[in-house]
């Protein structure tokens, strides 16, 4: 009898052992999993959900989560669309707890530049803010790769391109939010 009592405490604490060495292999993959996570992927995760964001220069922004890119997020503050850096956020609250990669690779690949020559095609009026305020107002005149070009005009004026030697040159790492005028 007591080798059959040593036995069933050798089996119990061999089963012990294995389930604490399955759940620390579970945390482990876990903790890898969330490693690799991204910001634009938790972002990605809360489409349609209201995220309230703190950007550079302090200015908080709350806004229902539209597209989001490689290196930015669009979606509606109000009544306007705005489209802002991710680089540019500096705390998000109501974030959703998992995350969602882009699946298709020719969209995980489009820079905050494409949703811009959008609005250039648009011939949108835009507001651009950075850090210390607007930084320009008006028509979106050019986009480059690291710039973009804002012919200024009031509100519901479309200015015409001759006047283009007035337009203000920002460069897209000043940019913390560029929004519908």
């Amino acid at each position: 009898m007591r080798w059959e009592s040593l036995f069933d405490d050798m089996e119990t604490s061999f089963a012990a052992a294995s389930e604490a060495e399955l759940e620390s292999e579970i945390a482990e993959a876990v903790r890898l999993e969330r490693s690799a996570l991204r910001f634009t992927d938790r972002l990605r995760a809360s489409r349609g959900s209201e995220v309230h964001l703190v950007v550079a220069g302090g200015r908080r922004v709350s806004l229902t989560v539209g597209a989001v890119g490689e290196d930015w997020l669009s979606g509606a503050e109000g009544p306007r669309e705005v489209l802002i850096p991710a680089g540019a956020v500096r705390s998000a609250v109501g974030l959703a707890r998992r995350a969602e990669t882009e699946r298709s690779h020719a969209r995980r690949r489009l820079g905050i530049t494409a949703p811009l020559r959008q609005l250039l095609r648009d011939r949108a009026q835009v507001v651009v803010f950075g850090a210390e305020g607007i930084l320009a107002e008006g028509l979106l005149l050019e986009v480059g790769r690291d710039v973009m070009e804002v012919l200024p005009a009031p509100p519901g004026e479309i200015p015409r391109r001759r006047a283009a030697q007035g337009a203000v040159a920002v460069p897209l790492a000043a940019v913390v939010m560029v929004s519908g005028a």
